[in-house]
């Protein structure tokens, strides 16, 4: 009797999972697999690619060198500008305080100053001029780099395309089974344990 309870209860066991199974069950979609084969064309493609990766970065790399080097002459000119302002400052300040009248040595002095004063304001407005400029021309640079890099990244993904199309070997359609031959399958494996 206990033997009989236990294939029972064991039976009722096995099965559950199985009416539990057969509600949810949901037959999976044909799975595709594409399987493709090296060739030159598929080499050729990607030293493409590599290279379309380097002139993007070359294009880039030039941008930047130009940006900086023009920022950089600019600078050099605004501190020799600055330096050359400095020192005729200092020399007419120099010969003012020699002068001997007390309203002529304002005059030469006021003079001094006000010159100075002008020259640094031009070097600044100078210096400002050629930084927004340079960072406009790189900006334009950079733009230009984007849309050869987007020209080429179309051209590579239509010669991709092309050779995968090309070299497509062979197509798989994997068969699912059928809730039924599940179910089936089941049983089989049921009958199997209590034979």
């Amino acid at each position: 009797m206990k033997k009989q309870l236990f294939h029972i209860s064991a039976g009722l066991l096995l099965l559950s999972p199985l009416s539990l199974f057969a509600e949810d069950v949901k037959v999976p979609a044909p799975t595709i697999i594409i399987q493709e084969s090296s060739t030159t064309e598929d080499v050729a493609s990607s030293t493409e690619a590599s290279s379309t990766r380097q002139t993007f970065t070359e294009c880039s790399q030039q941008a930047i060198e130009d940006r900086d080097t023009t920022i950089a002459s600019s600078r050099a000119i605004y501190n020799t500008s600055m330096s050359k302002s400095l020192t005729e400052r200092k020399n007419r300040e120099k010969a003012a305080v020699a002068v001997k009248n007390e309203d002529d040595k304002k005059t030469a002095i006021k003079a001094s100053v006000e010159t100075y004063k002008n020259q640094a304001k031009s070097a600044q407005n100078t210096l400002t001029h050629a930084r927004k400029l340079a960072w406009s021309t790189f900006e334009n640079d950079i733009e230009k780099c984007r849309e050869l890099k987007s020209e080429e990244v179309n051209k590579e993904s239509e010669i991709s395309f092309s050779s995968a199309t090309a070299t497509l070997k062979k197509v798989e359609i994997q068969e699912t089974r059928s809730l039924g031959d599940t179910i089936k399958a089941q049983f089989e494996n049921l009958k199997s344990l209590f034979n």
